[in-house]
C-alpha cells in the first residue's frame, strides 16, 4: 500500500542518501503553472514510509523497508477532476436520492454487498428463498433474478458491442480504453495506485535494489523516456485461460479475455474481490470444421489474431496520442496505455522479460528444468540411470516420502 504523509510532519521519516527527494510512486506532481504556489495539494506529497510488513502467517519483519528514488518527470497531475463514482454521488445529492438506492435502506445495501462478496448465484437464490428470509426480512428482492435486476440499476462500466467476424462468428467486446478509465479512476484503488516509475531499495544508501512491482522495474523507466514530460504509462496486462471457456447455446463457446493495469499493486490485482481485473471481450472459439486437418491450426491462429486486432484497436490511438483520465485520487493525468503483458494465449510471443520476474512454474520448473535439462540428461546418461538418481534424492519435509518410478510418470510432468 502506498501511504500519504503530510509534508509538514516528516520528522520521523528516515534520511535517504539519494540526490533528490525520496517519494513513493503514488506521489502528486502538478504540471507547472503560475498559481502552483497557491495550490493546496502541494501541502501533501507522497513519500517513502517505513513500516512493519506482515507475511501470510502473521509474522512481522521490522526491517522490511522501502526507499524510493522516483522519476520526477512522470505522473504529473494536470488539474482536479471527478471520478465516475463522485459524479454519480453528486447526481444523487442533486436529485435528493438516498445513497443506498436502488435498495430500500442501508441495511439492505449491506446485505446485497455481503451476498455479492460471499455467495454465488445458486446459493444467493437458496438464501433468499428460505422461509425465515422471506417472512422476517421483507426484502425488496425475493430471489436471485430480482436481486440481479436491482444490481443492474447500479452504475456500470462500458457496454457490450458485438462485431460480426463472419456470418456465423461473433466477437463480443468492451472498449478497452473505457475499461482502463474504470480501473485507473476507481477510488478503491487510491492507496494502491502508482503513476510514475521509481527505483526501490532495501537500504538508504541505494545499494540493495528491490524489483517487486512493475513500476520498480527498469522497463517502465525506459519506456517513460520516450513519452512527453509528465505523462503516465498504463501498462496493459491481458490474460485468458482456455479452461475458463463459457458455454452458450448449442455448440457455441467463447474464450474470455481479461484486462488489468500495472499501476495497481500486484497484491490488489490478486484479490478477486477487489475486481482489479475486468472482462473486456469474448473471443470466438468455433470448431472451424470447414477447414482441413492441416489448415485447421493455422486458421485458428489467424482467427485469434484477427479478433485480438479488433478488440485492442482503440488502444492504438490512445497509446499514440494519450488520453486524459481522472485517476483514483481525483486528479486528471495524461495517460499512455502500453501493452505490457499477456498470458495464456495460443501461438503468441511477447517481449516482456524486463517487466516481470520469471514465472517459476512454467519458465523454470517446467521450461528450463523439465523440457530442457531433464531431456539433455536422459540423452547423456540414459533413462534408467536418471531414474536411479531421482530415487536417491533424500526426503524433504512437506514434499512427500516417495519418489514415483519412471521419468515419464505424471509426477514429473505436472
Amino acid at each position: 500500500m502506498i501511504k500519504e504523509v503530510e509534508a509538514e510532519n516528516l520528522d520521523n521519516v528516515p534520511d535517504v542518501d539519494f540526490p533528490h527527494q525520496d517519494a513513493a510512486p503514488g506521489h502528486v506532481h502538478l504540471h507547472p503553472s503560475p498559481d502552483m504556489d497557491n495550490n493546496p495539494v502541494l501541502g501533501k506529497i507522497r513519500r517513502v514510509t517505513v513500516e512493519e510488513v506482515k507475511d501470510e502467517d502473521g509474522m512481522s519483519f521490522p526491517n522490511n523497508r522501502r526507499y524510493f528514488k522516483p522519476q520526477l518527470d512522470a505522473g504529473w497531475a494536470l488539474h482536479e477532476g471527478e471520478t465516475s463514482f463522485e459524479r454519480y454521488r453528486t447526481y444523487q445529492e442533486e436529485e435528493g436520492e438516498d445513497p443506498w438506492l436502488p435498495f430500500e435502506d442501508v441495511e439492505e445495501w449491506d446485505l446485497a454487498q455481503w451476498l455479492v462478496k460471499n455467495l454465488g448465484q445458486t446459493w444467493t437464490n437458496k438464501f433468499l428463498k428460505l422461509p425465515i428470509t422471506q417472512n422476517r426480512s421483507k426484502l425488496s428482492f425475493h430471489n436471485n433474478h430480482s436481486f440481479l435486476q436491482h444490481m443492474d440499476k447500479l452504475p456500470h462500466g462500458p457496454g457490450w458491442t458485438c462485431k460480426k467476424v463472419t456470418e456465423d462468428v461473433e466477437l463480443w467486446i468492451h472498449n478497452p480504453v473505457e475499461c482502463m478509465k474504470e480501473l485507473i479512476g476507481n477510488p478503491s484503488f487510491k492507496e494502491d495506485m502508482a503513476y510514475s516509475p521509481a527505483k526501490a531499495y532495501a537500504d538508504c544508501a541505494g545499494q540493495d535494489r528491490i524489483i517487486d512491482e512493475m513500476w520498480t522495474a527498469d522497463w517502465w523507466g525506459e519506456k517513460q523516456k520516450a513519452l512527453p514530460e509528465g505523462a503516465i504509462i498504463a501498462p496493459i496486462i491481458l490474460s485468458s485461460d482456455k479452461t475458463s471457456l463459457s458455454q452458450f447455446q448449442g455448440d457455441k463457446s467463447a474464450w474470455p479475455v481479461y484486462m488489468s493495469i500495472g499501476n495497481i499493486t500486484k497484491a490488489k490485482r490478486r484479490q478477486a474481490s477487489a475486481q482489479a481485473t475486468v472482462l473486456i471481450g469474448y473471443l470466438p472459439a468455433g470448431k472451424l470444421d470447414c477447414f482441413t486437418t492441416d489448415a485447421h491450426s493455422l486458421a485458428g491462429y489467424r482467427l485469434f489474431h484477427h479478433c485480438m486486432t479488433i478488440l485492442l484497436q482503440p488502444l492504438i490511438g490512445a497509446g499514440t496520442n494519450s488520453v486524459e483520465m481522472v485517476c483514483a485520487d481525483s486528479w486528471v493525468r495524461r495517460v499512455y496505455p502500453i501493452l505490457a503483458a499477456c498470458g495464456r494465449f495460443p501461438g503468441t510471443v511477447f517481449d516482456i522479460f524486463l517487466a516481470f520476474t520469471p514465472d517459476l512454474l512454467h519458465q523454470l520448473h517446467k521450461g528450463v528444468f523439465k523440457d530442457h535439462l531433464v531431456k539433455w540428461c536422459i540423452d547423456i546418461i540414459g533413462e534408467d540411470e536418471m531414474d536411479a538418481r531421482f530415487k536417491a534424492i533424500p526426503n524433504y519435509p512437506g514434499v512427500g516420502n516417495e519418489i514415483p518410478p519412471g521419468i515419464d510418470h505424471p509426477y514429473y510432468n505436472s
